[in-house]
């Protein structure tokens, strides 16, 4: 709205009074006195008791910036939300202004009226209107306000109260008098109360095309029997008992001809009726959320789950089937706490999620007719506990993983396979994913594997594309940290195949998990006889693609690997889709995306035939997307590409697209369009649509590749001996000094090095004889840089510097031929003055070495004797210079010497500052290196004999 704050003072407070209550103007119906404040406050606890405590029945998006509360009334609502979102400004609205003035820092109460023109700067990611029925005569304006002012995906939620009913009508009651009365009064004032500002037709006259509305009965007083609704009862008795007359006394008198006292009079009758025993009336409460879509290839929210407040958070998910109008999705939700403890925890549950149906360009659902309303309808299918109970005194197992193998026809079912996380015996779970029943027909097989061992990925594949495999087969494959496995099952089995290792070496169970090496972050299946692998390097350097060949035994063999950008130190994240060919014969294409730590994905494709053998296989980087979100990435996500049956038909363009998400709960959908192949330009028929297309194969691009090198070189080496014939440089083979005009030559042309040697011999004679005393100088400032360098750095320096000084100036008096000499007195110099520095730093060298050689000893040593160990000793000599070397126990010469362990945390700190500047050990190395290493000052004893090993 239009921004008008202003100052607590002045005329904005002149209210109008009638009837007894004070109002904030000549025209809204509402009064704003204390006595309505008051009202107001227990609405506000009513509303939450209702949301179990929520602020609002949609979800606040935890990245929201910018929140808009209309009409405020108290405050409650904007003071709460701003509490509960303290980076987020939160501007309160209302035509006056009782709130209260100690409020948190980032909200902001602000004097305006919704129906005039609203004019913020920014768009809101959220805004609230609440228990405004009847304020506003043209509730589409201010829904088309709105919608102007929200973020692209930002949400509207409008909630409010209808009139008091009752569960069993009485005729010509009271309360019926009394409602009649309200509708008839607001509608001769050009407004409505009750629920008609929340219909549907008024909401999409402002534009919005997305509109989820949720009733909620609430009963007034205490006959309900659940106890939670026996609470907002309470509330919402008292609010509607003190808002009889509010609501009515001002629309009666003024629109009706009542007097106040007939007013007050039918209150009073209808508070009496409402109170009788055996009555239950309730009050309907309505939330209707609205979400700005209009904006294409914006993401917006369409469903969600509700899931009690005692139950974990979805850890995993997967989609198991689709059709027009819905889902099935498969996810992992821990139950209760107290239900883990006494070992029902079902974690596997399923659901059919509704979505809006597709629309075609003339606005008709894609299935014909007219689009139905869309309820955004959840549905739970089945729950279950397929993990073996937990034995841990903590219980912390949750179900880290959830994979489905693609649905199909061909193959007669759909494989799952959940693993556990957290576990103190990891586990795998294959089930049925046609089944919804409960746990009995869900399990096919489960696979133990091992105390504190987990499974780092799953996935499955159908076999139904080889002709010796029965409907019902799958391969599955799972990673641990250092090891492949895989093996073929088939549904109603019941039990485990024996995995086999397909690649890696078994570690024994003491040294599990203790192998500093690369550990597997994902895998995927690309054909039932390739796998692809996620590998990330030891010590974050890095992660790898590699692609696995299984044999029919399942024996693995490397056959490539892709070094991810160097900008990525770990991968987050894998995902791959299939672009099939038309004819298994056909080689076809997968695509695949990798998420890194530093928020980038990097798309691959990968040309492949669809059976073994694999002649080729080359990962081809698309493109790098960098930066995609603002926080690390935590999945991703491809849609799935079915091909069209005839794909040499005209056809709209395809497209992929890959969703991703991180851990600030963003969502980021990137669209990659695809190309047919071979392009219409050809004249092959049209087979497959492709990322990327097809390059070379390695068998044919390598001799290419050297064909065009050769050809370059020879071409250059041509053109440079063409060149120095022209200029004299070399004898003309070529016969190119023709080629030109004679004033180009003469121009160009000098006087090439082969045909004048005898004039250079006697020019270097010259020089020789007339520089014999330059040589003699350079040969006496060698000695004084070296003298320099054995005695002190900075003489050294001093040395070199008034040497380099000397030369240059000489060079510059001397002949054209006598500089030759002097330039390399100088060039001699230059080297000495390096020689000199190497010598100044090869004492830091040699700590270096005596660090690297003390930290093998520490490792290597098996003896057990503190003796038979070298001590490294460390210290400032007199002059402030690095001293270093080995002595044994005993040697040490005094009590000034400490271990590196038995410094204080500021000696510590001093000695790695004065390390690191000397640059003989770096932060990154750690602590590790330095300990048992003394240190100390310059203790005669040890200062001896430590300088003659250094020195």
């Amino acid at each position: 709205g239009s921004t008008k704050s202003v100052s607590l003072s002045g005329s904005v407070f002149d209210q109008v009074l009638e009837n007894g209550r004070a109002y904030a103007n000549q025209c809204y119906y509402m009064p704003c006195d204390e006595q309505e404040q008051t009202r107001l406050a227990i609405t506000h606890q009513c509303f939450m008791s209702i949301l179990n405590g929520q602020r609002s029945f949609q979800t606040i998006p935890r990245s929201a910036r910018r929140i808009l509360d209309v009409g405020t009334g108290t405050g409650d609502w904007a003071i709460a939300v701003a509490e509960r979102f303290p980076n987020a400004e939160v501007i309160a609205t209302d035509i006056t202004c009782f709130q209260p003035t100690n409020v948190p820092p980032n909200v902001f109460f602000e004097i305006d009226d919704a129906q005039e023109e609203w004019t913020y700067a920014e768009p809101f990611d959220f805004i609230h209107i609440r228990g405004l029925s009847g304020a506003f005569r043209d509730w589409t304006t201010v829904y088309k306000e709105a919608f102007k002012h929200l973020q692209s995906n930002g949400i509207l939620e409008v909630a409010d109260f209808d009139v008091v009913q009752m569960t069993e009508q009485i005729p010509d009651s009271y309360l019926s008098i009394y409602n009649g009365a309200c509708r008839s009064a607001a509608e001769r004032s050009g407004s409505s109360i009750g629920l008609d500002h929340m219909k549907k037709t008024t909401i999409e006259g402002a534009g919005f095309s997305f509109a989820k509305t949720r009733s909620f009965d609430v009963p007034l007083g205490t006959w309900a029997s659940d106890p939670r609704k026996k609470v907002a009862g309470k509330m919402a008795l008292i609010s509607m008992l003190e808002g009889l007359e509010a609501t009515s006394i001002r629309l009666l008198t003024q629109h009706s001809g009542f007097k106040p006292e007939d007013v007050r009079d039918l209150c009073e009758k209808v508070k009496e009726e409402l109170m009788r025993p055996g009555v239950r009336p309730f009050v309907r409460c309505q939330f209707t959320t609205l979400i700005n879509t209009s904006k294409k290839q914006t993401i917006s929210e369409v469903v969600d789950i509700d899931l009690s407040r005692d139950e974990d958070s979805v850890t995993s998910l997967a989609i198991a089937s689709s059709t027009a109008s819905s889902v099935t999705a498969f996810a992992g939700i821990n139950s209760s706490q107290k239900d883990q403890n006494a070992g029902r925890n079902e974690h596997l549950r399923s659901f059919r999620l509704e979505y809006p149906p597709r629309k075609t360009n003339d606005g008709a659902s894609a299935n014909g007719g007219n689009t139905p309303e869309y309820k955004g309808q959840t549905a739970p299918l089945g729950r279950a506990s397929l993990f073996k109970p937990s034995t841990a005194t903590k219980k912390e197992t949750y179900q880290r993983i959830t994979r489905l193998s693609r649905p199909s026809k061909v193959n007669g079912g759909q494989l799952g396979a959940i693993a556990t996380g957290l576990a103190p015996e990891g586990e795998i779970v294959l089930f049925d994913a046609k089944t919804s029943g409960p746990m009995g027909p869900w399990v096919e097989a489960r696979l133990s594997l091992g105390k504190s061992k987990e499974a780092a990925d799953v996935d499955i594949i159908g076999l139904h594309d080889t002709e010796d495999s029965a409907p019902g087969t799958f391969a599955v494959a799972y990673s641990t940290d250092d090891e492949v496995y895989a093996f073929t099952t088939t549904l109603k089995q019941k039990t485990m195949p024996e995995p086999r290792l397909a690649y890696g070496e078994p570690l024994p169970d003491d040294l599990a998990g203790a192998r500093n090496g690369p550990k597997f972050r994902s895998l995927r299946f690309i054909t039932s006889h390739l796998l692809l692998l996620l590998q990330n390097r030891p010590n974050r350097k890095g992660a790898d693609l590699l692609l696995l060949e299984l044999s029919p035994s399942l024996q693995g063999k490397i056959r490539s690997r892709k070094r991810l950008h160097s900008g990525i130190n770990s991968a987050t994240a894998l995902s791959v889709t299939h672009l099939p060919a038309s004819a298994p014969s056909q080689p076809s294409q997968h695509v695949v995306a990798v998420a890194g730590q530093d928020t980038s994905i990097s798309i691959f494709t990968l040309e492949h035939s669809q059976v073994p053998p694999f002649r080729s296989l080359k990962l081809r980087l698309y493109t790098l997307l960098r930066s995609v979100h603002p926080l690390q990435i935590t999945s991703l996500s491809f849609s799935t590409f079915s091909p069209l049956p005839d794909a040499q038909r005209s056809t709209s363009p395809q497209y992929i697209k890959l969703a991703s998400t991180s851990v600030k709960n963003t969502i980021v959908v990137h669209t990659f369009p695809l190309l047919p192949y071979p392009p219409p330009s050809s004249k092959s028929p049209r087979q497959r649509y492709v990322l990327k297309s097809p390059g070379r194969s390695e068998s044919t691009s390598l001799p290419f590749s050297i064909l065009i090198s050769a050809l370059t070189i020879a071409i250059g080496a041509f053109l440079l001996q063409a060149f120095t014939e022209i200029r004299g440089g070399t004898p003309g083979y070529l016969g190119a000094k023709g080629w030109v005009s004679q004033r180009v030559h003469d121009y160009i042309a000098v006087p090439h090095i082969l045909g004048n040697a005898a004039s250079i011999s006697s020019i270097l004679d010259h020089a020789s004889t007339s520089s014999s005393n330059t040589q003699q100088q350079t040969t006496d400032t060698l000695s004084n840089i070296q003298a320099s360098a054995r005695d002190s750095p900075e003489q050294a320096k001093q040395a070199i510097s008034s040497a380099l000084d000397a030369a240059s100036a000489a060079a510059s008096e001397l002949s054209d031929a006598s500089q030759a000499y002097s330039l390399t007195a100088v060039s001699t110099i230059s080297s000495a003055a390096s020689a000199a520095s190497s010598s100044m730093s090869s004492k830091y060298h040699h700590i270096r070495d005596l660090l690297s050689r003390h930290h093998h000893h520490r490792r290597h040593d098996s003896s057990g004797s503190a003796d038979a160990i070298p001590h490294m000793l460390i210290r400032n000599d007199d002059e402030g210079n690095l001293k270093a070397g080995f002595h044994r126990v005993g040697q040490e010469g005094g009590n000034a010497l400490k271990k590196f362990e038995e410094l204080s945390r500021k000696e510590k700190e001093a000695w790695k500052e004065r390390l690191q500047e000397a640059g003989v050990w770096a932060k990154e190395e750690g602590e590790k290196v330095l300990k048992g290493v003394f240190f100390g000052g310059a203790a005669a004893a040890v200062g001896e004999a430590v300088g003659r090993a250094v020195g």
